[in-house]
């Protein structure tokens, strides 16, 4: 059974997809696959490629994506696989640009400045390979460009295409805690308790909610459980650690 998450916040509103996440990976990475964002799609698809869980019904649907490198790749292991290799063969003619091809892009668009282009070529890149470390990238050059709320667009993606990674959930806390948005940040505490993820981070997240309404102690109650043997013990704290260290010296000077 799905959970059920209220949001408020049309910039967190993409989060909602984090309620399926109880159903199961081939439901929720399911579910992905048929988002219209191309990037969250993207990551719905190589989960469920890599764990053989496209039915036959899909397969043409498949085929069309493998434009993108990092489809082409798993599809192809995945046809191979299941012994069907003029399927393979077909896959491996598909046409695309690749990593190389948005490597150049990003070269060309460090080099010129240009901030926008930067995070494109970023998007290129997941879309080349699937490692959420580019959309970090695309979600750090788009906020420099346009403003926290284009950074946070990628960093939720990041949260649904990798939802127990720790480098997605520290990229949201980063983008709204540099913007000072409070209420967001409080937000972001309750999705995540509701989904169970990440449940070290919400602490972390309330705090920072705290401070940003000038609420010290609430922020002091919220941050006094993260001692050094609970960070140490938790891989997402342990991801965090900076900007625990962060938010206790801000508290200190408020």
């Amino acid at each position: 059974m799905a959970l059920s998450l209220r949001i408020k916040s049309t910039n967190l509103w993409p989060l909602a997809k984090l309620s399926t996440l109880s159903r199961g990976a081939i439901i929720y990475f399911g579910d992905l696959s048929n988002n219209t964002d191309p990037y969250v799609a993207l990551g719905g698809w190589c989960e469920l490629l890599g764990i053989g869980a496209v039915p036959a019904s899909r397969w043409d649907a498949m085929l069309a994506l493998c434009r993108h490198a990092a489809i082409r790749s798993r599809a192809f292991a995945y046809a191979e696989n299941i012994f069907e290799h003029a399927m393979a063969a077909q896959i491996l003619a598909a046409p695309g640009p690749s990593l190389d091809d948005a490597e150049q892009a990003m070269m060309r668009a460090e080099l010129a400045g240009e901030l926008d282009a930067a995070a494109a070529a970023g998007g290129a890149m997941y879309l080349a390979t699937a490692d959420i470390s580019h959309l970090l990238v695309a979600g750090d050059f788009a906020s420099r460009a346009s403003g926290w709320e284009a950074g946070l667009q990628w960093a939720a993606r990041a949260m649904l295409v990798a939802p127990l990674d720790p480098r997605a959930v520290r990229q949201m806390y980063r983008v709204l805690r540099q913007a000072g948005q409070g209420a967001l940040l409080a937000e972001v505490a309750d999705i995540l308790a509701g989904c169970g993820l990440h449940l070290g981070a919400v602490p972390l997240f309330a705090a920072a909610a705290a401070v940003a309404r000038g609420d010290v102690e609430a922020a002091r109650t919220r941050l006094k459980p993260l001692d050094a043997a609970r960070i140490a013990a938790d891989p997402t704290l342990s991801a965090l650690g900076d900007e625990i260290a962060e938010l206790r010296a801000a508290k200190a000077e408020a």
